[in-house]
This record gives C-alpha cells, structure tokens and sequence, in this order.
C-alpha cells in the first residue's frame, strides 16, 4: 500500500492529516462497571465480564497469523438471547488468513455439536 510513497511524503501527509483531525484519545482500558453501563440493560449475562474480554482476546490473537505492527486484528463477543448464543466478531486489515479461517470454523462445528448434546440432554 505504501510501497510507491515516499517517505517524506508520507510524514508530510501525516502532519497534514494530524492537523485537519483531532488527536486520537488516550487507550482505553474497559472495566466491568463501564461494560455494565454500555449495555444498557440490568439483566444477568450469561457469561461474566472477565470470560468475555479474554474470549474476545483470544480469538484477536488467533487471529492475527502474521507477525509485526502492520497486521492489526480486533475481535468482539456479542451476546443473542432470541436465539440464544455468542457471535464472534472477527476483523483484520490484512485479511483473516484461509487457514485460520477454517480452523476457527472447524471450533465453532463442534462448539455447536456440543451445544446440541448439552440442549437434548436436559
């Protein structure tokens, strides 16, 4: 993407841009309090604060096969009550690797057969 840009063109479009644009916000750490308030319900959730960050955690690295700055992967965990279950949300500005994909598709095949056990068995 940035092969045929020089690099002092780059920086001066950077400065540019810095200037037309607000200063990007500090990071952000979420807290379970802050979580709480975003859903904006007050209802139990079916899976604590902590298990949802580190799920959502977990399936980013996953995600993220390449190594190095330029590869950024996010991920997001919703919560579907009608029907019930979990969305993995799964983003990356280089692509999700074939390979990865296929794995985490071969996860959510057996998450689901297990599901399925769990659900006939009560």
């Amino acid at each position: 993407m940035w092969a045929n840009v020089h690099w002092n063109q780059f920086f001066t479009n950077v400065s540019r841009l810095l200037k037309e644009t607000s200063i990007p916000s500090l990071p952000q750490v979420y807290d379970e309090d802050g979580w709480r308030k975003r859903s904006n319900s007050t209802t139990e959730f079916p899976i604590p604060f902590l298990l949802e960050q580190q799920l959502a955690d977990d399936f980013a690295f996953i995600g993220a096969f390449k190594d190095g700055v330029e590869a950024v992967t996010a991920a997001a965990v919703e919560i579907k009550s009608e029907p019930e279950g979990l969305i993995i949300l799964l983003a990356a500005n280089e692509g999700i690797n074939e390979i990865v994909a296929s794995a985490i598709k071969d996860v959510h095949n057996l998450l689901s057969r297990c599901a399925m056990l769990s659900t006939k068995a009560k």
